[in-house]
């Protein structure tokens, strides 16, 4: 309180591992605790903030990786972070100009879609096995993050655009479709946002399979209104 008489809009950040919804009327910005190079841990720590806090703001530990990476592996520590606000911490001027291209894509990414990825409906699936699905859903738009080899399962409320991050190591994005949901078209990106395949489809109920870059990126569009 004595700190909101000097300045009110004071910004109060957490960032130990026991945060939890009480500590809400103490701090207004929550942190993952420190785990350097690990975006694993990062994702989990990030995720069971936004389950916990509300609408306060969640923001990851930094990111990091070694420049030899190859940048699909570089891509992780980014995208494993999209549900908060991600920290960036490689010297921009050192690394590999694929490495350069890639953040300039997803960050330009996260900062047009913050409002789905940070102030959506937020879900988290699997917790046991450390989130391998995460989503947010706001406005017509949902964003799936994609951590495993995991089904991506679109119910009769999918939304008119659906991106899915192809955030782990293999090339197949799996659709489980409860309901036929019209046409769609879609667009594939790597990880540098070069497009790599388009196309139109129509989104029948069943299961379908796609193939996405590792660290890309797959865009739905609705072309035709619902059945």
């Amino acid at each position: 309180m004595k700190l909101r008489k000097v300045k009110p809009d004071v910004m109060i950040e957490f960032r130990q591992p026991y945060i939890g919804p009480l500590i809400r009327k103490y701090g207004n910005m929550f942190r993952a605790s420190d785990c350097p190079n690990s975006y694993l841990a990062n994702r989990v720590k990030t995720v069971d903030l936004r389950l916990l806090t509300g609408d306060t703001a969640v923001h990851a530990d930094m990111i990091m990786w070694h420049p030899t990476e190859p940048v699909e592996l570089a891509a992780f520590q980014l995208l494993n972070v999209m549900f908060s606000v991600p920290q960036v911490s490689v010297r921009l001027q050192e690394i590999p100009k694929d490495h350069f291209e890639m953040i300039r894509f997803y960050t330009d990414y996260w900062r047009r879609n913050r409002a789905v990825l940070l102030d959506g409906a937020f879900e988290a699936f699997s917790p046991n096995a450390n989130y391998p699905v995460a989503r947010a859903r706001r406005g017509g738009k949902q964003i799936v993050g994609l951590y495993a080899d995991a089904v991506v399962r679109l119910d009769g409320s999918a939304a008119d655009a659906i991106d899915v991050l192809n955030a782990k190591s293999s090339k197949r994005v799996v659709l489980d479709v409860a309901r036929d949901l019209g046409r769609y078209r879609y667009t594939v990106r790597d990880s540098q946002g070069r497009t790599v395949d388009t196309g139109e489809i129509a989104l029948a109920a069943g299961v379908r399979a796609f193939t996405v870059p590792v660290s890309g990126l797959f865009s739905l569009e609705r072309v035709t209104a619902r059945p």
